[in-house]
């Protein structure tokens, strides 16, 4: 699934990573995900495309770590799900804070922190890629047909994504539970609280429920687990987290509706040709800039040269994952 616009399927397409850069600021989501630009250099005289730049060590590490906790999970066999981690977890970096020894370390330790949970696992499954419709939005052009009339145009919006875990209890059998891991370097009392209201959460679980329609299946979903690692770097012991998010037929209405006013926001920049820089607060983050930060702040003539020599194109694939 290749998040994006198409205008001759009248169709868009969206997914949490999307949905959040419109939010953040409407030219991320035009440089990234409209004009699929990462950082990369190009040769200028070959015009040929280097490779695209290595995976930064923390992301390398959370994806193995990632790799173990499926293991886990799905075997309960720790030996497993470390030999999963160290699998995954290639070229080694030159670190002296992600290692493979802190990575087998962090996996036992969840394992021991969750082993009740972990014991009364069933029917697991991970990594769910979906594709599901949200519904219609009815867009108005500025322009009128041949009778002076503002013709509404329908388009189809749809949502995707890749669950984390589906399973069941022991206990009970007939309801699925979603969850999702995240990894946080900052502890605070809004940590847990904030998961509630998480737009990504929202998804899954409409998600899943369409899966589960398209199964004929008599199976409820509304509940997720935000599942929390939280690390200091100061601090070689990590501490475990979760909270419990539900989405009752209410909330995920209201869920549903803002989504799809969003896509409306969306099509109303696509469709003026005008994406708004916000400026400032979303151009920076963890003592970086906007990875588009030197397109915005070139001069507008210079902005295509700027692109051509610092940047590559690699559209965001869900399928990919």
């Amino acid at each position: 699934m290749i998040s994006g616009i198409y205008p001759e399927e009248k169709k868009l397409v969206l997914d949490n990573y999307t949905i959040s850069q419109f939010r953040a600021c409407p030219r991320k989501l035009y440089h990234r995900t409209i004009e699929r630009l990462i950082p990369g250099a190009t040769d200028m005289w070959s015009q040929e495309e280097v490779v695209e730049p290595p995976i930064p060590d923390y992301l390398l590490w959370g994806i193995a770590h990632h790799k173990g906790q499926d293991q886990l999970w799905m075997s309960g066999n720790l030996q497993e799900a470390q030999n999963a981690f160290e699998e995954a977890f290639d070229p080694i970096p030159e670190s002296s804070h992600y290692t493979v020894e802190r990575g087998r370390n962090l996996i036992e330790a969840y394992a021991n922190r969750w082993s009740f949970e972990l014991n009364n696992l069933d029917t697991v499954q991970c990594e769910i890629k979906f594709q599901t419709n949200l519904g219609t939005i009815e867009h108005f052009p500025a322009k009128s047909d041949n009778f002076g009339r503002h013709v509404a145009e329908k388009w189809t919006l749809d949502v995707g994504g890749v669950i984390d875990k589906l399973y069941t209890r022991t206990d009970n059998t007939d309801h699925f539970y979603l969850c999702d891991h995240k990894t946080s370097s900052w502890e605070s009392e809004s940590l847990l609280p904030t998961q509630k209201l998480s737009n990504q959460f929202g998804g899954y679980v409409y998600g899943t429920q369409q899966i589960l329609k398209k199964l004929d299946s008599n199976a409820s979903c509304e509940s997720l687990e935000a599942d929390i690692l939280y690390l200091n770097a100061r601090s070689s012991t990590p501490k475990f987290y979760r909270v419990e998010v539900n989405f009752n037929e209410e909330k995920l209405n209201e869920w549903k509706a803002g989504i799809l006013q969003t896509g409306r926001m969306i099509l109303d920049c696509f469709y003026n040709e005008v994406w708004p820089m916000y400026g400032k607060e979303p151009c920076a983050a963890w003592n970086k800039t906007c990875e588009f930060f030197g397109i915005c702040d070139a001069s507008i003539a210079y902005r295509d040269t700027v692109k051509t020599a610092n940047y590559i194109e690699s559209a965001w694939d869900i399928d990919k994952r």
